[in-house]
């Protein structure tokens, strides 16, 4: 959350929230699309990294990958490349939509995020989140 731009927490505070509410309501939703990337990321790894732990001979994911190169078996090796794709894929496929559920709407849609997804009324009568021009 150390990448949050500072300009966010002087408008928390200049709103007077506290250093709980400023985490929760501000640098937590707009740090969630990161830290869900680097999830996201670390668990393809994990599971790619289980996969070659069976070369070391640690057992995991790639024995019967191991197995079937060492003794020239394509079957084996098919045995143990579709289940490692298809959980990857699996596991890729719910972080993903994990992620877009966790991901605040305005960041998805580069739009302002409005307050309790209402506008707010500012003290010149416009909206704060509304692009239409006021003639003043």
């Amino acid at each position: 959350m150390s990448n949050v731009n500072d300009e966010y927490r002087d408008v928390a505070r200049g709103m007077g929230m506290s250093n709980m509410q400023s985490i929760f309501m501000v640098e937590l939703p707009i740090a969630l699309p990161t830290i869900m990337a680097g999830i996201h990321l670390s668990a393809i790894y994990v599971i790619s990294w289980a996969t070659l732990a069976s070369y070391i001979g640690a057992g995991g994911l790639g024995d019967l990958i191991f197995s079937g190169l060492y003794n020239y078996q394509p079957e084996l090796i098919f045995a143990g490349t579709i289940p490692v794709t298809i959980i990857a894929l699996v596991v890729d496929f719910l972080l993903s939509k994990l992620e877009r559920i966790m991901t605040p709407k305005a960041f998805i849609c580069n739009k302002i995020w409005p307050i309790n997804n209402k506008p707010v009324k500012m003290q010149n009568g416009g909206l704060a989140n509304d692009h239409s021009e006021k003639s003043t």
